[in-house]
């Protein structure tokens, strides 16, 4: 079906511009993320930054649960970030809504010519951005065509129309698809694909749009839910966008009255809803945002105490889940390195304790911490050989 190839087509695109752009600015953003992060409103406007170089939901929920599992970001900052964040990933949805797909041919050419044939990484880069942004369009393109050839079809149009009459199912579906696409533009696009085939109405577009961002908040949940502070980060992000959206809810009626005496196309309405959505909830939510860490907090509880010879050990800071990221993939190997430094450093002061104190089991102890650098070390190789792509 063209419609499941053009979402598969701009989900492979925003994955490909997320590399493009990690290509252009490396570890950078991320570094540039913690220094900016110093209060709460500097980490919102950071967010929109962060949200705009890196327009993937996945990668923001990744960075997000290894930033606060590293300790690199507090819960509270972290969360004044992904309400920021949810801003800058309206971009790409706002050149979605430009009708700019003839210029995809040319992105793609040009994209090509810097991305094959240039050396440097900031030309390749940026090369690698235009081919995905021509690619995202192209699939606009095919999913707009598939959703008016499928408002052709008597039997389609009338199971959309009787969805486009409920609005709690349509955002069901939307939140689901965008959990299981992982990325909020590719379920955006094809909302904007349907509202182009007139398939939706505008109280079905905003439901669709709604559905998006609790799907965002979901995922960010699955990706952290094995880490309790990333948890107890997502619940607290998943609670506002919840919040946001019933109060969205309890306005449909006026709402929907209001967008149909505008004059701007749906097409339009979409994206704009979409980003004021997400402007709007964060402005109000940013000063509220310590009272939703605590209420998280309490609803997920303390962990049962570990021994404190356990508590004390420090886990591994390799996370598969950001090899796909080179940037911030390097950024927990250099983690790891200075955990094996430390170590080491442990080794020399017990190698020269036990020499003092002629004591074998304390050489014992430093012999097995010897294996242990070995074995950080060889996971550290293994890590590195993973990194996807240069």
């Amino acid at each position: 079906m063209p419609i499941l190839g053009g979402v598969a087509l701009v989900i492979f695109g925003v994955r490909f511009l997320r590399k493009g752009l990690d290509r252009l600015f490396g570890s950078h953003l991320i570094a540039w993320l913690q220094r900016m992060t110093t209060s709460r409103t500097k980490a919102f406007f950071a967010g929109v930054v962060t949200g705009t170089c890196s327009p993937s939901s996945t990668a923001l929920s990744v960075v997000a649960v290894n930033m606060m599992t590293s300790g690199n970001l507090t819960a509270e900052r972290m969360l004044a970030v992904l309400l920021g964040s949810g801003v800058g990933l309206t971009v790409t949805v706002q050149l979605l809504a430009l009708h700019i797909e003839n210029s995809a041919v040319w992105l793609l050419f040009f994209g090509v010519l810097g991305f094959q044939f240039l050396k440097r990484e900031i030309y390749r880069g940026l090369g690698q951005c235009l081919i995905a942004l021509g690619l995202i369009f192209f699939a606009m393109q095919i999913i707009g065509d598939a959703s008016r050839s499928l408002a052709t079809h008597p039997d389609e149009r009338t199971i959309l129309e009787i969805l486009d009459t409920h609005p709690d199912a349509l955002l069901v579906l939307a939140m689901i698809l965008t959990v299981l696409v992982q990325s909020s533009t590719a379920s955006i696009g094809l909302g904007i694909g349907l509202v182009q085939g007139q398939l939706l109405s505008p109280g079905g577009m905003v439901a669709w749009v709604l559905g998006a961002n609790l799907g965002i908040a979901c995922t960010l949940l699955i990706a952290g839910y094995p880490t309790l502070e990333a948890r107890r980060l997502a619940l607290a992000h998943l609670l506002i966008k919840a919040l946001g959206v019933a109060a969205v809810l309890a306005a449909m009626g006026p709402l929907t009255a209001w967008l149909h005496t505008l004059p701007f196309s749906l097409v339009r309405q979409t994206a704009d809803f979409h980003t004021g959505f997400n402007a709007l909830l964060g402005l109000c939510a940013l000063p509220f945002v310590p009272l939703f860490s605590r209420l998280a907090r309490v609803l997920i509880g303390e962990p049962a105490p570990l021994p404190q010879e356990i508590a004390a050990e420090p886990e591994s800071f390799l996370s598969d889940d950001a090899l796909e990221t080179p940037s911030l993939a390097l950024a927990h190997a250099t983690r790891e390195v200075l955990r094996m430094t430390d170590v080491c450093q442990r080794m020399l002061a017990g190698f020269w304790s036990a020499h003092q104190q002629r004591d074998p089991e304390a050489a014992r102890r430093v012999q097995a911490e010897d294996d242990r650098v070995d074995q950080i070390y060889n996971g550290l190789k293994n890590y590195l050989s993973r990194i996807a792509e240069d």
